[in-house]
């Protein structure tokens, strides 16, 4: 008996000692033949012997059961090439769904953590509890005492922490004065706040919504504008022909950043979106587009014309010309308008023909053209070459275009001229290459101005000692003239009066 006893006391000190061998003694004696086995103890008081890195590595849990990234590296062609460890792609992670507590798990991951949990307990007799304490050292370790350190730990959570009152920033006041019917009003407000008059607020928010709207058509990638818009850049561009259409889209871009430079229109304060000076230049109509605004304000401007005259009497002045080489045939319409009782005119265009009068017939029917089905009901020319007078009208009967009534009249101007021409022919002489007179001296001084495009201009005498001795000078110099030359022709001459 006291063997027995020895050896059940035995076995209970192998149960009490935690740290030493764990192996169970078959112990028996002669007397009785039963055997005692010490209890073994629990794995989760122990350390583990190792911690799962991937589900994979845990014994008994399914391929299904595995989470999302380990079935991604099963599936893929990267762990031929690459261990498991080494592999940092996120998708391809392991979630490690083991060193969670129940209450961390996801929801959508419940089933997951349930599966791996049981293969833990039943294949690898292991306590998830202890992969939990491994993998948090800050825990205690003593089994004995957890109970004891979790109802500590309720009690300190259960005290409740005073939530620290955020600082309040000290608000300044000041006083206002505010008029209203001859009575004024203190109000205490904010130093940050003012208050203004409603008509003056809507005001400022106009001018405020104006200044964005011009900002953002500086800023804007392309150009657009109305109808009013492109005829106004068509009758500036047709203002100065001169300017070429590749010149004036640089010239306006400049001109508008010049005027505007001083008034502080171009000083974005917006970080995100500061002022571009790129983006500034596209916002202004391009060479192409400023000849397509030209091109389609003629257009409007010919259909306008057509449907003013359609019912009206309309008449025809022309007339050709030579200038550097190339002739021109100048055509103009007038008509009387009886709501403003004055004659309107409109240069129809001033394309080239030849000199026939059939020619010019059929050069006035092709630019009527434009203005739809009209007739003239009379025309005015000069008196010489082809094209005019009576000529013209029966070639211009033939093509159906004159009406009842048809009128021709000459150029009585140019009559006038010739009397003038024939007292100023007697007195001064007629010019002509070879001949040394005052009219040859003006057309020479004429010439010498064309040739080098400048404008020649003679100071006027300051008295008649001056005129005097103009007229002996040119007297003297031209002895041939028949007569001498009077002083009233010397001194329209000298002052162009």
């Amino acid at each position: 008996m006291s063997a027995s006893a020895n050896n059940r006391k035995r076995s209970n000190d192998d149960d009490t000692n935690d740290g030493r061998s764990r192996r169970s003694f078959r112990l028996s004696d002669a007397d009785n033949d039963t055997f005692t086995t010490p209890a073994i103890v629990s794995r989760s008081n122990r350390i583990t012997r190792n911690t799962f890195k991937f589900c994979p590595d845990i014994n008994g849990l399914s391929k299904a059961h595995c989470c999302d990234g380990c079935q991604r590296f099963e599936g893929s062609t990267r762990k031929i090439n690459k261990p498991r460890t080494e592999i940092t792609t996120k998708t391809l992670q392991c979630t490690e769904i083991w060193k969670l507590d129940a209450s961390e798990v996801p929801p959508s991951k419940l089933h997951h953590y349930e599966r791996v949990m049981e293969a833990i307990r039943k294949y690898e007799r292991i306590e998830p509890t202890a992969l939990i304490e491994n993998l948090r050292p800050t825990t205690a370790t003593n089994n004995v005492d957890n109970e004891n350190n979790d109802e500590e730990n309720k009690n300190i959570n259960n005290i409740a922490t005073p939530t620290p009152s955020p600082t309040i920033r000290e608000v300044n006041f000041w006083k206002q004065d505010i008029s209203v019917q001859g009575k004024t009003v203190w109000i205490d407000l904010p130093s940050t706040h003012k208050v203004v008059l409603k008509s003056d607020l809507s005001r400022w928010e106009k001018d405020l919504l104006i200044l964005r709207n011009v900002r953002k058509k500086m800023q804007s990638v392309s150009y657009s504008t109305n109808i009013c818009g492109q005829t106004t850049w068509a009758i500036a561009l047709a203002s100065v022909p001169a300017l070429g259409m590749s010149a004036a889209q640089c010239f306006v871009a400049l001109v508008f950043y010049a005027m505007m430079i001083d008034t502080g229109l171009f000083n974005f304060r917006s970080k995100r979106k500061p002022f571009n000076m790129h983006t500034f230049a596209q916002s202004f109509p391009s060479e192409g587009h400023l000849r397509k605004l030209m091109n389609n304000q003629a257009a409007r401007d010919t259909m306008s014309l057509g449907k003013q005259i359609r019912t009206k009497r309309v008449y025809l002045a022309c007339d050709k010309g030579n200038k550097k080489g190339v002739s021109h045939f100048i055509k103009y319409l007038a008509w009387f308008d009886f709501e403003q009782m004055q004659v309107k005119k409109q240069l129809l265009d001033m394309d080239a023909s030849d000199g026939t009068s059939e020619d010019c017939a059929y050069a006035i029917k092709h630019s009527l053209l434009k203005l739809g089905d009209i007739q003239l009901s009379g025309q005015a020319t000069d008196s010489g070459g082809g094209g005019v007078l009576e000529g013209l009208a029966k070639e211009l009967e033939k093509l159906n275009l004159c009406g009842d009534d048809y009128i021709v009249a000459a150029c009585s101007i140019h009559g006038l001229q010739l009397q003038l021409a024939n007292a100023v022919k007697r007195t001064l002489g007629e010019g002509g290459l070879g001949q040394r007179n005052a009219m040859q001296m003006l057309h020479s001084v004429y010439d010498l101005q064309e040739s080098v495009s400048i404008s020649i201009k003679l100071c006027p005498p300051v008295s008649n000692r001056d005129i005097d001795q103009s007229v002996l000078l040119l007297n003297g110099e031209y002895p041939q003239l028949e007569c001498s030359i009077p002083k009233d022709v010397v001194w329209s001459l000298a002052t162009g009066q």
